[in-house]
């Protein structure tokens, strides 16, 4: 996750902020309350007595402080992919729906950790408009609204974030090459996708192998495999492939991390994607109505390949305060960026 941070005020007069607004948030009711424990693990760890040292260096105090903050930024990024999964139709409802969710947490976190005259919260001071581009249809190819296996996903986006895939397995192209070239894979029609950026490109690869594992390889823009990665299949036969975050089923996959050294502006093409079934997703830093959509519905709900309106990211800011120290922070949260 994006997280920047722009300023830090630091004090030890122990008073609680005035009249700012408590934000954070999580989705459901379940979901909240994990959070919590999560929470209140994270400031009952260390006690609270200490603040900054002479020599610059966090003590227990100011370190609290600074992991509440961090869980925070994972916590909001959490929710604004869920907002960003909704049924919001303008981006005034979809920061809505994050506020609201901020607020509902925070007015329980602060009756949590008043008892340890802990003051938490979190604002939502800025988003930046964006889209997201998503097939939630789980048996569909992965081909554009009119069926074409070949197809440019995104072009020219500054900033994309969160590309995530979850194919079939049976779908894919079966390969029985122990250890195929580029040119193989080429000729095999195998499922591809492609990663363009200012001067460099990647090349994804997701195919099985005749014993079944899937495999996912990586060229790295010289015509050559960086390496593959088999894929743990779930019991359903689908698997998860985070391209951003380098993982496949939550494994780290470490061929996906030359994908991060593509710079934008990003273009994101499907090859052969009548070659694999099922679901992705990725948010970009664009309005749809500054994309070319033609490949995609306007409708979140057709389960084909959509193109609806979404938070990219949001500054936020924290503020931690008890006895000894008063910290507030302002963060940039952009989940699943090539830079975390």
């Amino acid at each position: 996750m994006a997280v920047l941070i722009e300023r830090d005020v630091l004090a030890g007069d122990g008073r609680g902020p005035d009249g700012r607004r408590g934000q954070l948030l999580f989705v459901t009711a379940i979901g909240l309350a994990v959070l919590l424990v999560v929470l209140s693990a994270t400031l009952n760890a260390t006690v609270d007595t200490g603040g900054v040292g002479p020599d610059g260096t966090a003590t227990d105090a100011s370190s609290n402080a600074l992991r509440f903050q961090a869980d925070a930024a994972v916590a909001i990024g959490t929710a604004m992919d869920h907002v960003n999964q909704g049924t919001e139709d303008s981006y005034s409802d979809l920061e809505d729906a994050l506020e609201k969710r901020v607020d509902a947490w925070s007015d329980l976190a602060v009756r949590h950790t008043a008892r340890d005259g802990t003051w938490v919260r979190a604002t939502v001071v800025d988003t930046t408009d964006g889209t997201r581009l998503a097939q939630t249809n789980a048996s569909r190819p992965l081909t554009n609204v009119d069926g074409n296996e070949t197809w440019t996903v995104v072009s020219d986006a500054d900033r994309v974030r969160a590309i995530r895939l979850a194919p079939s397995n049976e779908s894919l192209v079966e390969v029985t090459t122990p250890s195929p070239t580029v040119t193989q894979l080429e000729n095999e029609d195998v499922f591809t996708v492609t990663l363009h950026g200012d001067d460099q490109s990647a090349r994804v690869f997701v195919y099985r192998t005749d014993d079944d594992p899937a495999v996912v390889s990586v060229d790295s823009g010289d015509g050559s495999l960086e390496g593959s990665c088999a894929v743990p299949v779930g019991p359903d036969g689908r698997f998860g492939i985070d391209l951003t975050a380098a993982t496949v089923s939550d494994t780290d996959c470490e061929p996906l991390e030359a994908l991060a050294d593509v710079d934008g502006p990003y273009t994101v093409e499907f090859d052969n994607g009548d070659s694999a079934v099922g679901t992705y997703s990725l948010v970009v830093d664009r309005r749809p109505s500054e994309l070319d959509t033609d490949g995609f519905h306007a409708d979140g709900d057709a389960g084909g390949p959509t193109a609806t309106k979404a938070i990219y990211d949001s500054t936020v800011e924290t503020t931690y305060a008890s006895r000894t120290i008063d910290t507030t922070l302002e963060h940039r949260i952009a989940p699943g960026e090539f830079d975390d």
